[in-house]
């Protein structure tokens, strides 16, 4: 089937559900890899509507890049760079303990059963770095701390740890399991 076939069908498949009372998210994880001719269509296929109602959302969870790919100084990707929100999630620092104890229970773990608030400001400690700069202005050398303690290097973290705590035998995970790990 060529494209033109194919967006009737998908809009014919919308308007049904949307009538029905349906309605559609279309998620895409690693969206930084998505080609500009599949952005164009994602825009196209956001645009569909029924009346002035439009039938389909798209969320494109992804990596920094990007917002380097939908630069509005791009004149093959600007439409659909115009029509994106841009939402970026920073990293968990403050909320690290209430964001693992939220994930440890949804498996029905108590998060002090997993690690304990010594080994949670370790994790935390471990996951922020400090860069030393020269500032532009004054030539003063200072120092910029850098947060990676975002959900997957927090998993990847915390993982590590448990795996020595493991293989320790030690019934948590505290600071200094994960300073080794």
């Amino acid at each position: 089937r060529d494209l033109e076939a194919r967006a009737r069908q998908v809009k014919k498949l919308l308007t049904a559900g949307h009538r029905a009372g349906q309605r559609h998210l279309l998620l895409i994880e690693e969206a930084h890899c998505l080609p500009k001719a599949t952005l164009k269509h994602l825009k196209r296929f956001s645009e569909i509507k029924d009346g002035l109602s439009p039938m389909l959302s798209v969320v494109m969870i992804a990596q920094p890049e990007l917002r380097k790919r939908l630069s509005v100084n791009d004149p093959d990707i600007r439409e659909v760079a115009q029509r994106c929100d841009i939402v970026e999630l920073p990293p968990l620092d403050g909320y690290l303990a209430d964001y693992l104890k939220f994930k440890l229970a949804r498996v029905g773990l108590d998060v002090s059963k997993v690690i304990t608030p010594d080994g949670i400001a370790a994790l935390r400690e471990r996951l922020t770095f400090a860069k030393k700069a020269a500032n532009a202005k004054s030539g003063q050398l200072g120092t910029t701390y850098i947060s990676l303690a975002y959900p997957l290097a927090v998993a990847n973290a915390l993982t590590a740890a448990v795996n020595v705590a493991a293989s320790l035998g030690a019934p948590v995970v505290d600071a200094d399991i994960v300073k080794e790990a």
